[in-house]
C-alpha cells in the first residue's frame, strides 16, 4: 500500500504541472474544468483525447459546448476539434487533435469575456503528460510508443478527486517573481501581495498552500478568507538595466477584495503611502525579505518616494534588520530561510512547513515531488518533539539542526538514522562545505 507522505508527493507533482501557467486569480471551481478533463481523458489506463472527453466535461459541468469540427484535406492529418462554452464570466476554449497519440498540440484555455484573447490560464496535455512521463507517473506503452499508459490509474484517478475536492472554495493567486538576464538587458520584478484586516496587514502566501515556481509563485488560499478581508494591497518591485542605465520602482496599491474575488471585473485601487502602511502591524514573518542583489540594487538606486518607502513603510525586513542571535524564534526563522534558499541553489524545490498527512517538517527539499531532505530545527523546542516529526516521515535524508549548547542531548536521543548538526556549523563553514556535509 503506498504511504501517505508518497501520495501527497504525487498530488503535488500533478497540483504544480496542473496550475504552473495561472496568469491571473483564479478560483478553484474554474480549475475544475481541467481536472475533469484529466479524468476524462483517462480511459481504462491510456490516457486518449478525442471529441467524447469534450462532451463527458461538458455534461458533467451541464453545458453545451460549441463544437467545431475542422477536417484536413491531408489523409495524413487528423481531425481537429474546438469547443468553446462559458462558465460564469469567463471563456472556455479547447482544443483536441483526434489522433492515435495524446502527445500533440491539445490544450484547454480559460479567458475573461471581458478581455477577449487574454488567458487567465492555460493547460499545455502535451506538457502536461510528456512532464509525467518525465516524473514516472506515466509510461510509453511497450507494444504501442504512441501510447501513453498511467502505471497506477485507480491512484490517479483517486488524486484526481481530491484535487477537484480541495480546490472547491479556494482561490488561485499567481505572485509573479521574474529574473530576465540578458547581455544588453536586465529585468528584475515581483509582486507581493498582503490582507488587511483592522489594523494588521497579514502576507497572502503565509495564510496559504503556496507553490513555487521559477519565475513565480502559486497560493491557494479559502476564498472565506478574502472575503473576511477589507483590502488587498500590492506591492509591485521592479529593477530594468537597458544600455547602461538602471530603473527601479516600488509601487504600492491598495485594492479592493474583488480583485482577487472577481478577476475578471475592474476594481478599486488607491496608490499607498509609506505614512499609511507603517501604521498597521506587520509580523515579523510576514514582512517582505529580498535577495542580496535585489536589496542592494534598491538602496543603492531607490530614490524618492520609493528609497522611502523601502526603508519607512516597515513592510521590508532589509538585510540591516535582520534578527540577532538572541531571539530564538527569529534565528529558527533564519535558519529556515538558509535551508530553503540552500536547497534552491541545488535546484530542488524547497518548502518552509511542508505538510505530510499531520506533521509539519520546518524544511523539506524534493525532487520531482519526492521528499529528499527533511530538516527540523530546535533552537528553544523540545528536541524529542522535533526527532519524532522526523522519524514519521520518508525521507532520504533526515537532519536535526540544534543550538550548540543542546548538541549532546540531541545526539545520546536521536536514532542513527537521523544527523546532527550543531547551529554553528552553518554559520561558520562554507557553503561548499555546507553541502557537502548535508550530502554524505
Amino acid at each position: 500500500m503506498m504511504q501517505s507522505n508518497e501520495t501527497d508527493s504525487y498530488k503535488e507533482v500533478i497540483l504544480q504541472e496542473l496550475l504552473k501557467r495561472t496568469s491571473l486569480a483564479l478560483l478553484g471551481e474554474d480549475i475544475k474544468v481541467a481536472v475533469k478533463m484529466l479524468k476524462a481523458s483517462l480511459i481504462g489506463n491510456k490516457i486518449s483525447f478525442n471529441k467524447d472527453t469534450i462532451l463527458e466535461v461538458a455534461k458533467q459541468l451541464g453545458l453545451t459546448p460549441s463544437l467545431r469540427e475542422i477536417k484536413s484535406a491531408r489523409p495524413d492529418l487528423p481531425t481537429t476539434y474546438w469547443a468553446f462554452f462559458t462558465i460564469r464570466d469567463k471563456s472556455v476554449i479547447i482544443k483536441i487533435e483526434q489522433t492515435d497519440t495524446p502527445l500533440v498540440s491539445n490544450h484547454l484555455k480559460i479567458t475573461c469575456k471581458s478581455s477577449g484573447t487574454f488567458g487567465s490560464y492555460f493547460l499545455d496535455f502535451y506538457d502536461f503528460i510528456s512532464n509525467l512521463i518525465a516524473k514516472g507517473i506515466f509510461v510509453f506503452d511497450r507494444d504501442n510508443p504512441k501510447e501513453v499508459l498511467v502505471k497506477d490509474p485507480e491512484r490517479y484517478r483517486k488524486i484526481l478527486d481530491a484535487l477537484e475536492n480541495e480546490i472547491s472554495g479556494k482561490l488561485i493567486i499567481p505572485e509573479e517573481n521574474i529574473f530576465l538576464p540578458e547581455p544588453i538587458l536586465y529585468k528584475r520584478w515581483a509582486f507581493y501581495y498582503f490582507l488587511k484586516k483592522g489594523d494588521t496587514l497579514i502576507r497572502l502566501e503565509r495564510i496559504g498552500k503556496t507553490l513555487e515556481y521559477v519565475i513565480k509563485r502559486i497560493v491557494i488560499i479559502p476564498q472565506d478568507i478574502v472575503r473576511d478581508s477589507e483590502l488587498i494591497l500590492e506591492v509591485f518591485i521592479s529593477a530594468t538595466e537597458e544600455s547602461g542605465a538602471l530603473w527601479v520602482g516600488i509601487t504600492p496599491r491598495w485594492y479592493s477584495i474583488h480583485r482577487f474575488l472577481n478577476p475578471c471585473e475592474s476594481s478599486w485601487s488607491s496608490m499607498a503611502s509609506y505614512e499609511e502602511i507603517k501604521k498597521y502591524q506587520i509580523s515579523f514573518e510576514d514582512k517582505i525579505t529580498l535577495d542580496n542583489e535585489l536589496e542592494k540594487i534598491l538602496l543603492r538606486t531607490a530614490k524618492g518616494m520609493y528609497k522611502e518607502f523601502l526603508l519607512k513603510s516597515g513592510l521590508f525586513r532589509l538585510s540591516s534588520t535582520k534578527p540577532n542571535n538572541k531571539q530564538g524564534t527569529n534565528i529558527h526563522q533564519e535558519v529556515q530561510e538558509l535551508l530553503a534558499n540552500l536547497g534552491r541553489e541545488l535546484e530542488l524545490q524547497s518548502i518552509t512547513e511542508y505538510t505530510l498527512g499531520n506533521t509539519r517538517i520546518d524544511v523539506a527539499w524534493l525532487d520531482k515531488g519526492l521528499l529528499k531532505f527533511a530538516f527540523e530545527i530546535v533552537i528553544e523546542g523540545s528536541i524529542l518533539e522535533a526527532l519524532y516529526r522526523l522519524q514519521n516521515v520518508n525521507a532520504e535524508k533526515k537532519i536535526l539542526i540544534v543550538k550548540d549548547d543542546r548538541l549532546k542531548e540531541a545526539e545520546g536521543k536521536a536514532p542513527n538514522e537521523i544527523k546532527i548538526i550543531p547551529l554553528s556549523y552553518l554559520y561558520n563553514r562554507s557553503k561548499i562545505d555546507l553541502i557537502r556535509h548535508l550530502l554524505l
